[in-house]
């Protein structure tokens, strides 16, 4: 017996996380290079350095995932690889070989960053050169035991989707981030409030939606399109309303 899916659409319509992929590959390489610094004032330095990059609230009340402390999120991750001295940390390595293959990750975090993340429509050449990138990576990013990295193996459906759609940035999970951020910041905004978390919700909640009432009212936010509808039978004609299927009127 096969069970029913969970949600109703169509499998090849789910986009790959892009973002999170980004942050994956990003958090480990950073953790690679901590784990190579093994002189006290090496590490000590190091650990400044990725404070300094920080920016994400430490202290809401619960509203903020104990994790997000403990990781980078993406404005974090570009400021340190984008960093000079995260370059020098790199230096630091005890070996030669290492230093090489930490550069290499480094390179080619550069070099996937712009397929993940830029909204642009990508052209036939870049989704062929980003194909090739994706290869190298499965081929030589950090593994533990020969294990896959669920990032790096997500990112051969990424690969696939850039193919069928020529783009992957554009679809990216990026403005829902972005929303979590604002949550957060507004929650943490109730602070007067004290520690009556339920009254710090719903202000926030309050806050939160007549912000986005007034972008909408205002035009800056667009009302989402209206699907097409059969002239017929008035109900949606377009294909991916229909579980992947021509429509049949429903007058006829």
């Amino acid at each position: 017996m096969v069970d029913a899916p969970l949600f109703p659409f169509l499998y090849d319509r789910i986009v790959p996380l892009p973002l999170h992929i980004f942050l994956g590959l990003g958090n480990q390489l950073v953790q690679l290079v901590e784990d190579e610094l093994t002189e006290g004032d090496d590490a000590a330095d190091f650990a400044i350095f990725v404070g300094n990059c920080k920016a994400t609230p430490t202290d809401i009340y619960g509203a903020q995932k104990r994790s997000a402390t403990q990781t980078l999120n993406g404005g974090e991750l570009k400021r340190i690889i984008h960093s000079p001295e995260f370059s020098n940390f790199i230096e630091r390595a005890e070996d030669e070989e290492t230093c090489m293959y930490l550069y290499v990750l480094l390179d080619s975090l550069f070099q996937v960053s712009p397929f993940l993340l830029s909204p642009e429509r990508l052209t036939r050449r870049e989704v062929s050169d980003f194909t090739r990138l994706v290869i190298f990576i499965g081929d030589v990013w950090h593994r533990n035991n020969d294990v896959v990295k669920p990032k790096v193996h997500m990112l051969s459906h990424c690969a696939e989707f850039a193919r069928q759609h020529r783009g992957l940035g554009a679809y990216n999970e990026s403005p829902m981030e972005s929303s979590h951020h604002d949550v957060h910041l507004t929650f943490e905004r109730h602070s007067n409030c004290g520690h009556n978390t339920s009254l710090k919700e719903r202000r926030t909640q309050s806050d939160i939606s007549q912000r986005r009432i007034s972008r909408v009212t205002s035009g800056r936010i667009p009302p989402p399109p209206t699907p097409r509808l059969c002239p017929q039978c008035g109900h949606p004609s377009a294909k991916y309303l229909n579980h992947g299927q021509p429509h049949l009127c429903l007058a006829l």
